[in-house]
């Protein structure tokens, strides 16, 4: 039996609710594994060459919840580990549904068109006067949904200007999550035959990078530009010249100022919000240097002096799951890309030429290993100071990201299993 993985459509935007559907898949699939008898579905299944590496990551974690019950055993922390566990766990139950170009096309379309529809969300939301958006949001606490601190500002002032959150709870977590879901769109958007119609793919685009934009999360930013750099680089070079020229007329036009003096202030440390973040740094750097194995667990550290919770999946890592797990959460990704560069460099070469039957379906393969891998690469940018991508409270997010690595890692292995196409076009495919 065949099925394909579709994300709801507001499973990428409501975050605070009760995010079990990543938990649905994951324990489908293990049950699936289970009544197959003796292990099956692993024996034929896909295998990648993150399984071994991811395995003993979430083992090591595991570990260090376990060590960590006896500092914090309350049913919430136990509850929301699990569903970290089981978002992260959907990997696995994806590069084992999605085996061909039809269910890999039809995963990018759901992400594609569920994260625009989070996006365009957000903007209006943002439009709409404060009082009835909290309004509109504080109902969502029927399905666990914060009633407090609902509508954000920045630096929590609202004269400062509100910051865009959709259905996210957090303005960074909004602007994380539409990093990976503009670099997708952006992939189809460039690519030779797009799924589905250019301008259409061009509004979502901006629709999502408006969200981003709005939300002032500077880390979405330099992620979204990082995801933007390696598309340029790999693949769409003229993509460089349209870059510096936009660049040229910001600076000419001073668009955008308030914004980039935030961002410079930002980067100085001389704003509240990073000045919050030295102090955070600080405090993981002390529990680190007392647990560096394997952390504190997922609760609280159980010592006055010590508090957890930081502004970096890395130091996260660290913190909460040891210096073990977070060498293991390296080579991992390490091992994704030593993986995927390689099939983007060769499914340029496999380029069909224009009006080939099979020009389609490269097109859309060719898209998900460039957007996916640099989706993954925006990621790891907005991991150096925001958390969202490993938090047991955020569980969506983790799910959304290792979905990404999944879908990539499954087109690189269809895209290989192609046979080789003779010509390779004098240009960039797409341009």
């Amino acid at each position: 039996m065949e099925v394909v993985v579709l994300p709801e459509p507001l499973d990428f935007g409501l975050a605070g609710v009760d995010d079990v559907y990543p938990g649905y898949v994951a324990v489908d699939y293990l049950a699936d594994v289970a009544a197959s008898g003796h292990g099956y579905c692993w024996r034929r299944g896909r295998r990648t060459p993150i399984d071994l590496w991811l395995l003993l990551f979430l083992g090591s974690t595991l570990f260090a919840f376990v060590l960590g019950l006896g500092r914090d055993a309350s049913t919430d922390v136990i509850h929301n580990y699990i569903k970290l566990l089981l978002a992260i766990g959907i990997f696995f139950a994806a590069t084992n549904i999605i085996r061909t170009p039809r269910h890999i096309e039809t995963v990018l379309r759901a992400i594609i068109w569920s994260g625009s529809t989070a996006a365009a969300l957000a903007v209006l939301l943002w439009r709409l006067p404060d009082t009835l958006v909290e309004s509109l949001l504080t109902r969502l606490s029927i399905i666990g949904y914060p009633t407090t601190r609902v509508v954000r500002y920045v630096e929590e002032n609202p004269l400062l200007g509100e910051r865009a959150i959709g259905t996210q709870v957090d303005p960074n977590s909004l602007g994380g999550l539409m990093v990976i879901i503009a670099a997708l769109t952006g992939a189809q958007l460039l690519s030779r035959k797009p799924l589905l119609p250019r301008w259409l793919l061009a509004g979502m685009f901006l629709a999502e990078a408006t969200a981003i934009l709005l939300t002032q999360s500077r880390s979405a930013m330099f992620g979204l530009l990082a995801a933007g750099i390696f598309v340029a680089t790999l693949r769409y070079r003229h993509l460089w010249a349209w870059g510096v020229a936009g660049g040229i007329l910001i600076a000419l036009l001073g668009v955008g100022g308030g914004y980039l003096a935030r961002v410079e202030a930002g980067l100085r440390f001389q704003d509240a919000a990073n000045i919050m973040r030295l102090n955070e740094y600080r405090n993981a750097l002390d529990i680190i240097a007392r647990y560096p194995a394997f952390g504190v667990g997922f609760g609280t550290t159980g010592e006055l002096d010590l508090t957890t919770g930081v502004s970096s999946v890395y130091l996260t890592i660290a913190e909460r799951a040891g210096l073990i797990s977070l060498a293991l959460f390296i080579i991992t990704i390490i091992v994704f890309f030593n993986r995927v560069l390689p099939s983007i460099r060769a499914s340029r070469k496999r380029a069909p030429p224009r009006g080939d039957p099979i020009e389609r379906e490269w097109s859309m393969l060719d898209s998900v290993l460039l957007g996916g891998a640099a989706s993954v690469l925006g990621v790891l940018v907005v991991n150096l100071v925001d958390h969202f991508y490993f938090n047991i409270e955020f569980p969506h997010m983790s799910a959304l990201l290792w979905l990404t690595i999944a879908l990539t890692l499954c087109a690189a292995t269809t895209n290989s299993k192609a046979p080789a196409l003779g010509t390779q076009p004098s240009s960039s495919p797409g341009e």
